[in-house]
């Protein structure tokens, strides 16, 4: 079985079982290597099932990606919505941001580590999450960055090399959990590799912005 943890609900649709084995059958034997009646057999449904809810394969792929980024850049975007109103300093926002994307690729790891690993290759579909969901990450770690140096807890300007090692940190365990495995023997999914390693994020933090602090 593949390693990590449920696709969502305890007790699943027949639509989350099937998103559940296709994201597993995907990750272990790859995107061209899986048909859809073996994510049929996996999920226990009939065929029909998926042409009927995904439109295919490739309707499952899309779903899989969408519901991915939908739930990773919704953190940040979350904490960006609340900076407007906020007493708390723009790095205790960004913090705040930061752990709740890795918790969210906690939580669906076997996802996260898909969605990194397809986003990787060069398809119409990539691009097109290219140029929509990670433009819009972007565009908001950029944001509260900015605000950080308006504010004053930045003295260096933003560029995009800081935003690009940001979202390095924050990928980087789910997309390189084999190589965290097999070389240093950690587990990116288990929650004290999560806790250790985030202090690294913060200490990054530290770095540009310095202590979170609250007006």
């Amino acid at each position: 079985m593949t390693e990590g943890k449920g696709f969502w609900h305890v007790r699943k649709t027949s639509k989350e079982k099937v998103l559940e084995a296709a994201v597993e059958l995907f990750y272990a034997k790859g995107y061209a290597n899986t048909s859809v009646r073996e994510i049929a057999s996996r999920a226990t449904v009939n065929v029909a099932l998926i042409s009927y809810h995904f439109n295919g394969k490739q309707g499952l792929l899309e779903t899989l990606m969408t519901t991915f980024f939908d739930g990773y850049i919704g953190a940040l975007e979350k904490e960006c919505e609340k900076v407007t109103n906020s007493t708390n300093s723009i790095r205790s926002h960004l913090e705040s941001a930061c752990r709740s994307m890795l918790l969210f690729q906690q939580q669906f790891d076997v996802l996260s580590r898909f969605v990194h690993r397809e986003m990787t290759l060069d398809s119409i579909l990539v691009r097109e999450i290219m140029s929509s969901y990670l433009t819009k990450e972007r565009h908001l770690f950029r944001y509260l960055l900015e605000e950080a140096f308006a504010q004053g807890e930045m003295i260096t300007p933003v560029n995009e090399y800081m935003i690009i090692q940001l979202r390095g940190l924050l990928t980087l365990p789910f997309l390189h959990s084999q190589y965290i495995r097999e070389v240093h023997y950690m587990v990116a999914s288990e929650s004290y590799f999560l806790d250790r390693y985030f202090e690294t994020v913060r200490k990054w933090l530290d770095a540009h912005i310095g202590e979170p602090s609250i007006v």
